[in-house]
């Protein structure tokens, strides 16, 4: 196969001593070099290399989509669901930041995603502020554990209060005068109370969640605008790339540049390290995107502080988190989008074909064949972010025999 080498013959290749000369001696004809022992492989990236795989983002996405189409009408019904999203990605953020702060780990630790669950965690705050008043809610919220307490004296003053009960239905049972009326509307209202303390309860419940789960997200949001800022001036970020070709090479050559290659420590392959271009890109979008997202978000709160609850704009409800319900769900597609063209492209600055360089200490050889490299496709994408995202588990996911 033709294949030929525009690198210097003093160059040094990998940490073995040798030199791209060697390689030309055992190697009569440059022009001709075999093809490596596998075919074809793909080269994938190694831990935090890759965004979320986008079939996880595309599940994602169906999720939400639906109950923010619902949170536009019958928010009442996805309450629960909401606050159980924003736990999740609470968890899913905290998760990638554990593993790694490290602008070479944007991929993984991106931020951008909690707009949408901040947008709804306001949407109910404020919402359920409106509709039952703050005080009713600040007050019900002790009653939770008032009732608790009181359990034990009502189920020792049951039976005097049935008795109570009993005389009164008698008194007004005998005498149909005003004092029938004077006697029931007390109780009615009592009984009417009984019935909305539950209600209010839960509710002041729900709102004071969505408040703190609100500002735990606000607060990753912007440590990850602070963390992509900072990442953003360091210049040597870098992506390792590995690939099964490279196991038994000490280097690899694309492009007029030769790559040493260093063994992964997740799957026991060859990786070479190239210079963080999509890490790069990553860090100035997401410092856009968030940026953008904080003001929307301030936006939105304006409508929701500004606008009634009753204001309606062709049948729909005006008082809604319109800027970051949109945004939210862009930002997921775009990520769908993204995903799907980087898992079939190979890296930037390397070729389809790259020579690698080998050499068997067994046999004192030195000797280079042809690669060819494939896209990684989704199979590498799991892999990749997979690895970044839990590395924080240590041996739990990643034992040392491997």
């Amino acid at each position: 196969m033709s294949q030929t080498t525009c690198l210097k013959s003093t160059e040094l290749v990998g940490n073995s001593g040798l030199t791209v000369a060697d390689f030309r001696v055992f190697n009569e004809s440059w022009s001709q070099i075999d093809s490596c022992v596998e075919p074809a492989s793909y080269i994938r990236p190694d831990d935090a290399g890759s965004i979320l795989p986008w079939p996880y983002t595309l599940a994602w996405f169906l999720i939400h989509f639906p109950i923010t189409l619902i949170r536009v009408h019958r928010w009442e019904r996805v309450q629960a669901l909401s606050i159980i999203l924003a736990i999740i990605t609470i968890w899913f953020q905290l998760q990638a930041y554990t593993s790694s702060i490290h602008p070479n780990s944007i991929l993984v630790w991106m931020p951008i995603f909690v707009v949408l669950d901040i947008g709804a965690m306001m949407q109910l705050a404020f919402l359920i502020i409106e509709e039952n008043g703050f005080r009713p809610l600040l007050k019900a919220l002790p009653a939770t554990f008032r009732s608790n307490g009181g359990r034990e004296s009502e189920s020792t003053s049951n039976n005097s209060s049935t008795l109570q009960t009993s005389e009164e239905l008698r008194v007004i049972a005998t005498d149909k005068t005003a004092t029938d009326h004077i006697e029931s509307r007390p109780l009615n209202n009592a009984i009417k109370r009984g019935q909305e303390t539950p209600d209010l309860v839960g509710r002041a419940w729900i709102a004071f969640l969505a408040l703190v789960l609100g500002l735990l997200l606000l607060g990753i949001q912007v440590f990850g605008l602070a963390m992509a800022i900072a990442g953003s001036r360091n210049k040597n970020i870098t992506a390792k790339w590995c690939s099964t070709l490279f196991t038994r090479g000490l280097a690899v050559e694309s492009g007029c540049e030769l790559y040493d290659v260093t063994p992964s420590y997740s799957q026991g392959i060859g990786c070479i390290k190239l210079k963080g271009y999509e890490q790069y890109t990553w860090l100035k979008a997401s410092i856009i995107i968030i940026s953008l997202s904080l003001a929307f978000q301030i936006f939105d709160l304006a409508i929701l502080i500004l606008v009634r609850g009753t204001t309606r704009w062709r049948g729909a409800k005006m008082k809604r988190p319109w800027f970051t319900m949109f945004a939210g769900n862009i930002v997921l597609l775009v990520l769908i989008i993204v995903g799907v063209f980087q898992c079939q492209h190979l890296p930037r600055n390397v070729d389809k074909n790259v020579t690698v360089y080998e050499h068997n200490k067994a046999l004192n050889e030195s000797y280079t064949c042809v690669a060819h490299l494939t896209p990684y496709g989704v199979r590498g994408a799991v892999i990749g972010w997979t690895d970044g995202f839990l590395t924080s588990w240590g041996d739990t996911y990643s034992p040392k025999s491997y």
